[in-house]
């Protein structure tokens, strides 16, 4: 049933599993999620992309680049450093999510963010006041079936 490896490729696998767990721990911790100011893109008349996600700096970027009171928000991904960022803007901004995100955030949202809390002191005062906001516009799909 099971077959006999030979010594010599013992030793090789062995090296690189040792080798493997010297890269990641050399490679540290984790960066801190925190968005980088100046790096907004404008994708359309009155469509912006703000990449990463903590809510203040994303509303200081809008702030650059409209003066508009009425605000939309949306996320890429269900990451609870993202996606609790809404918390920042006024409570008169929609939110836009899909229904698959919320649904994620609603099983596990508040472990991922615990979770994303023990990662470090930064991130865990991002997280401090994370709470779920429910969607105020849900979709099931990006585009219209044909």
């Amino acid at each position: 049933m099971f077959r006999r490896l030979p010594a010599h490729l013992l030793v090789t696998i062995s090296c690189l599993l040792v080798a493997s767990i010297a890269a990641a721990q050399q490679r540290g911790p984790m960066p801190d999620p925190l968005v980088r100011e100046g790096v907004t893109v404008k994708l359309g008349d009155h469509t912006y992309a703000i990449p990463d996600g903590n809510g203040e700096t994303v509303l200081r970027e809008v702030a650059k680049v409209s003066k508009n009171t009425e605000l939309y928000i949306a996320s890429t991904h269900f990451h609870a450093e993202h996606t609790t960022g809404y918390v920042a803007f006024p409570a008169s901004a929609k939110y836009i999510n899909s229904t698959g995100q919320e649904a994620e955030f609603a099983q596990a949202g508040v472990q991922q963010i615990q979770a994303f809390s023990r990662m470090s002191p930064a991130t865990a005062e991002i997280l401090k006041d994370a709470a779920w906001r429910e969607a105020d516009i849900t979709f099931d799909r990006l585009s219209p079936e044909a």
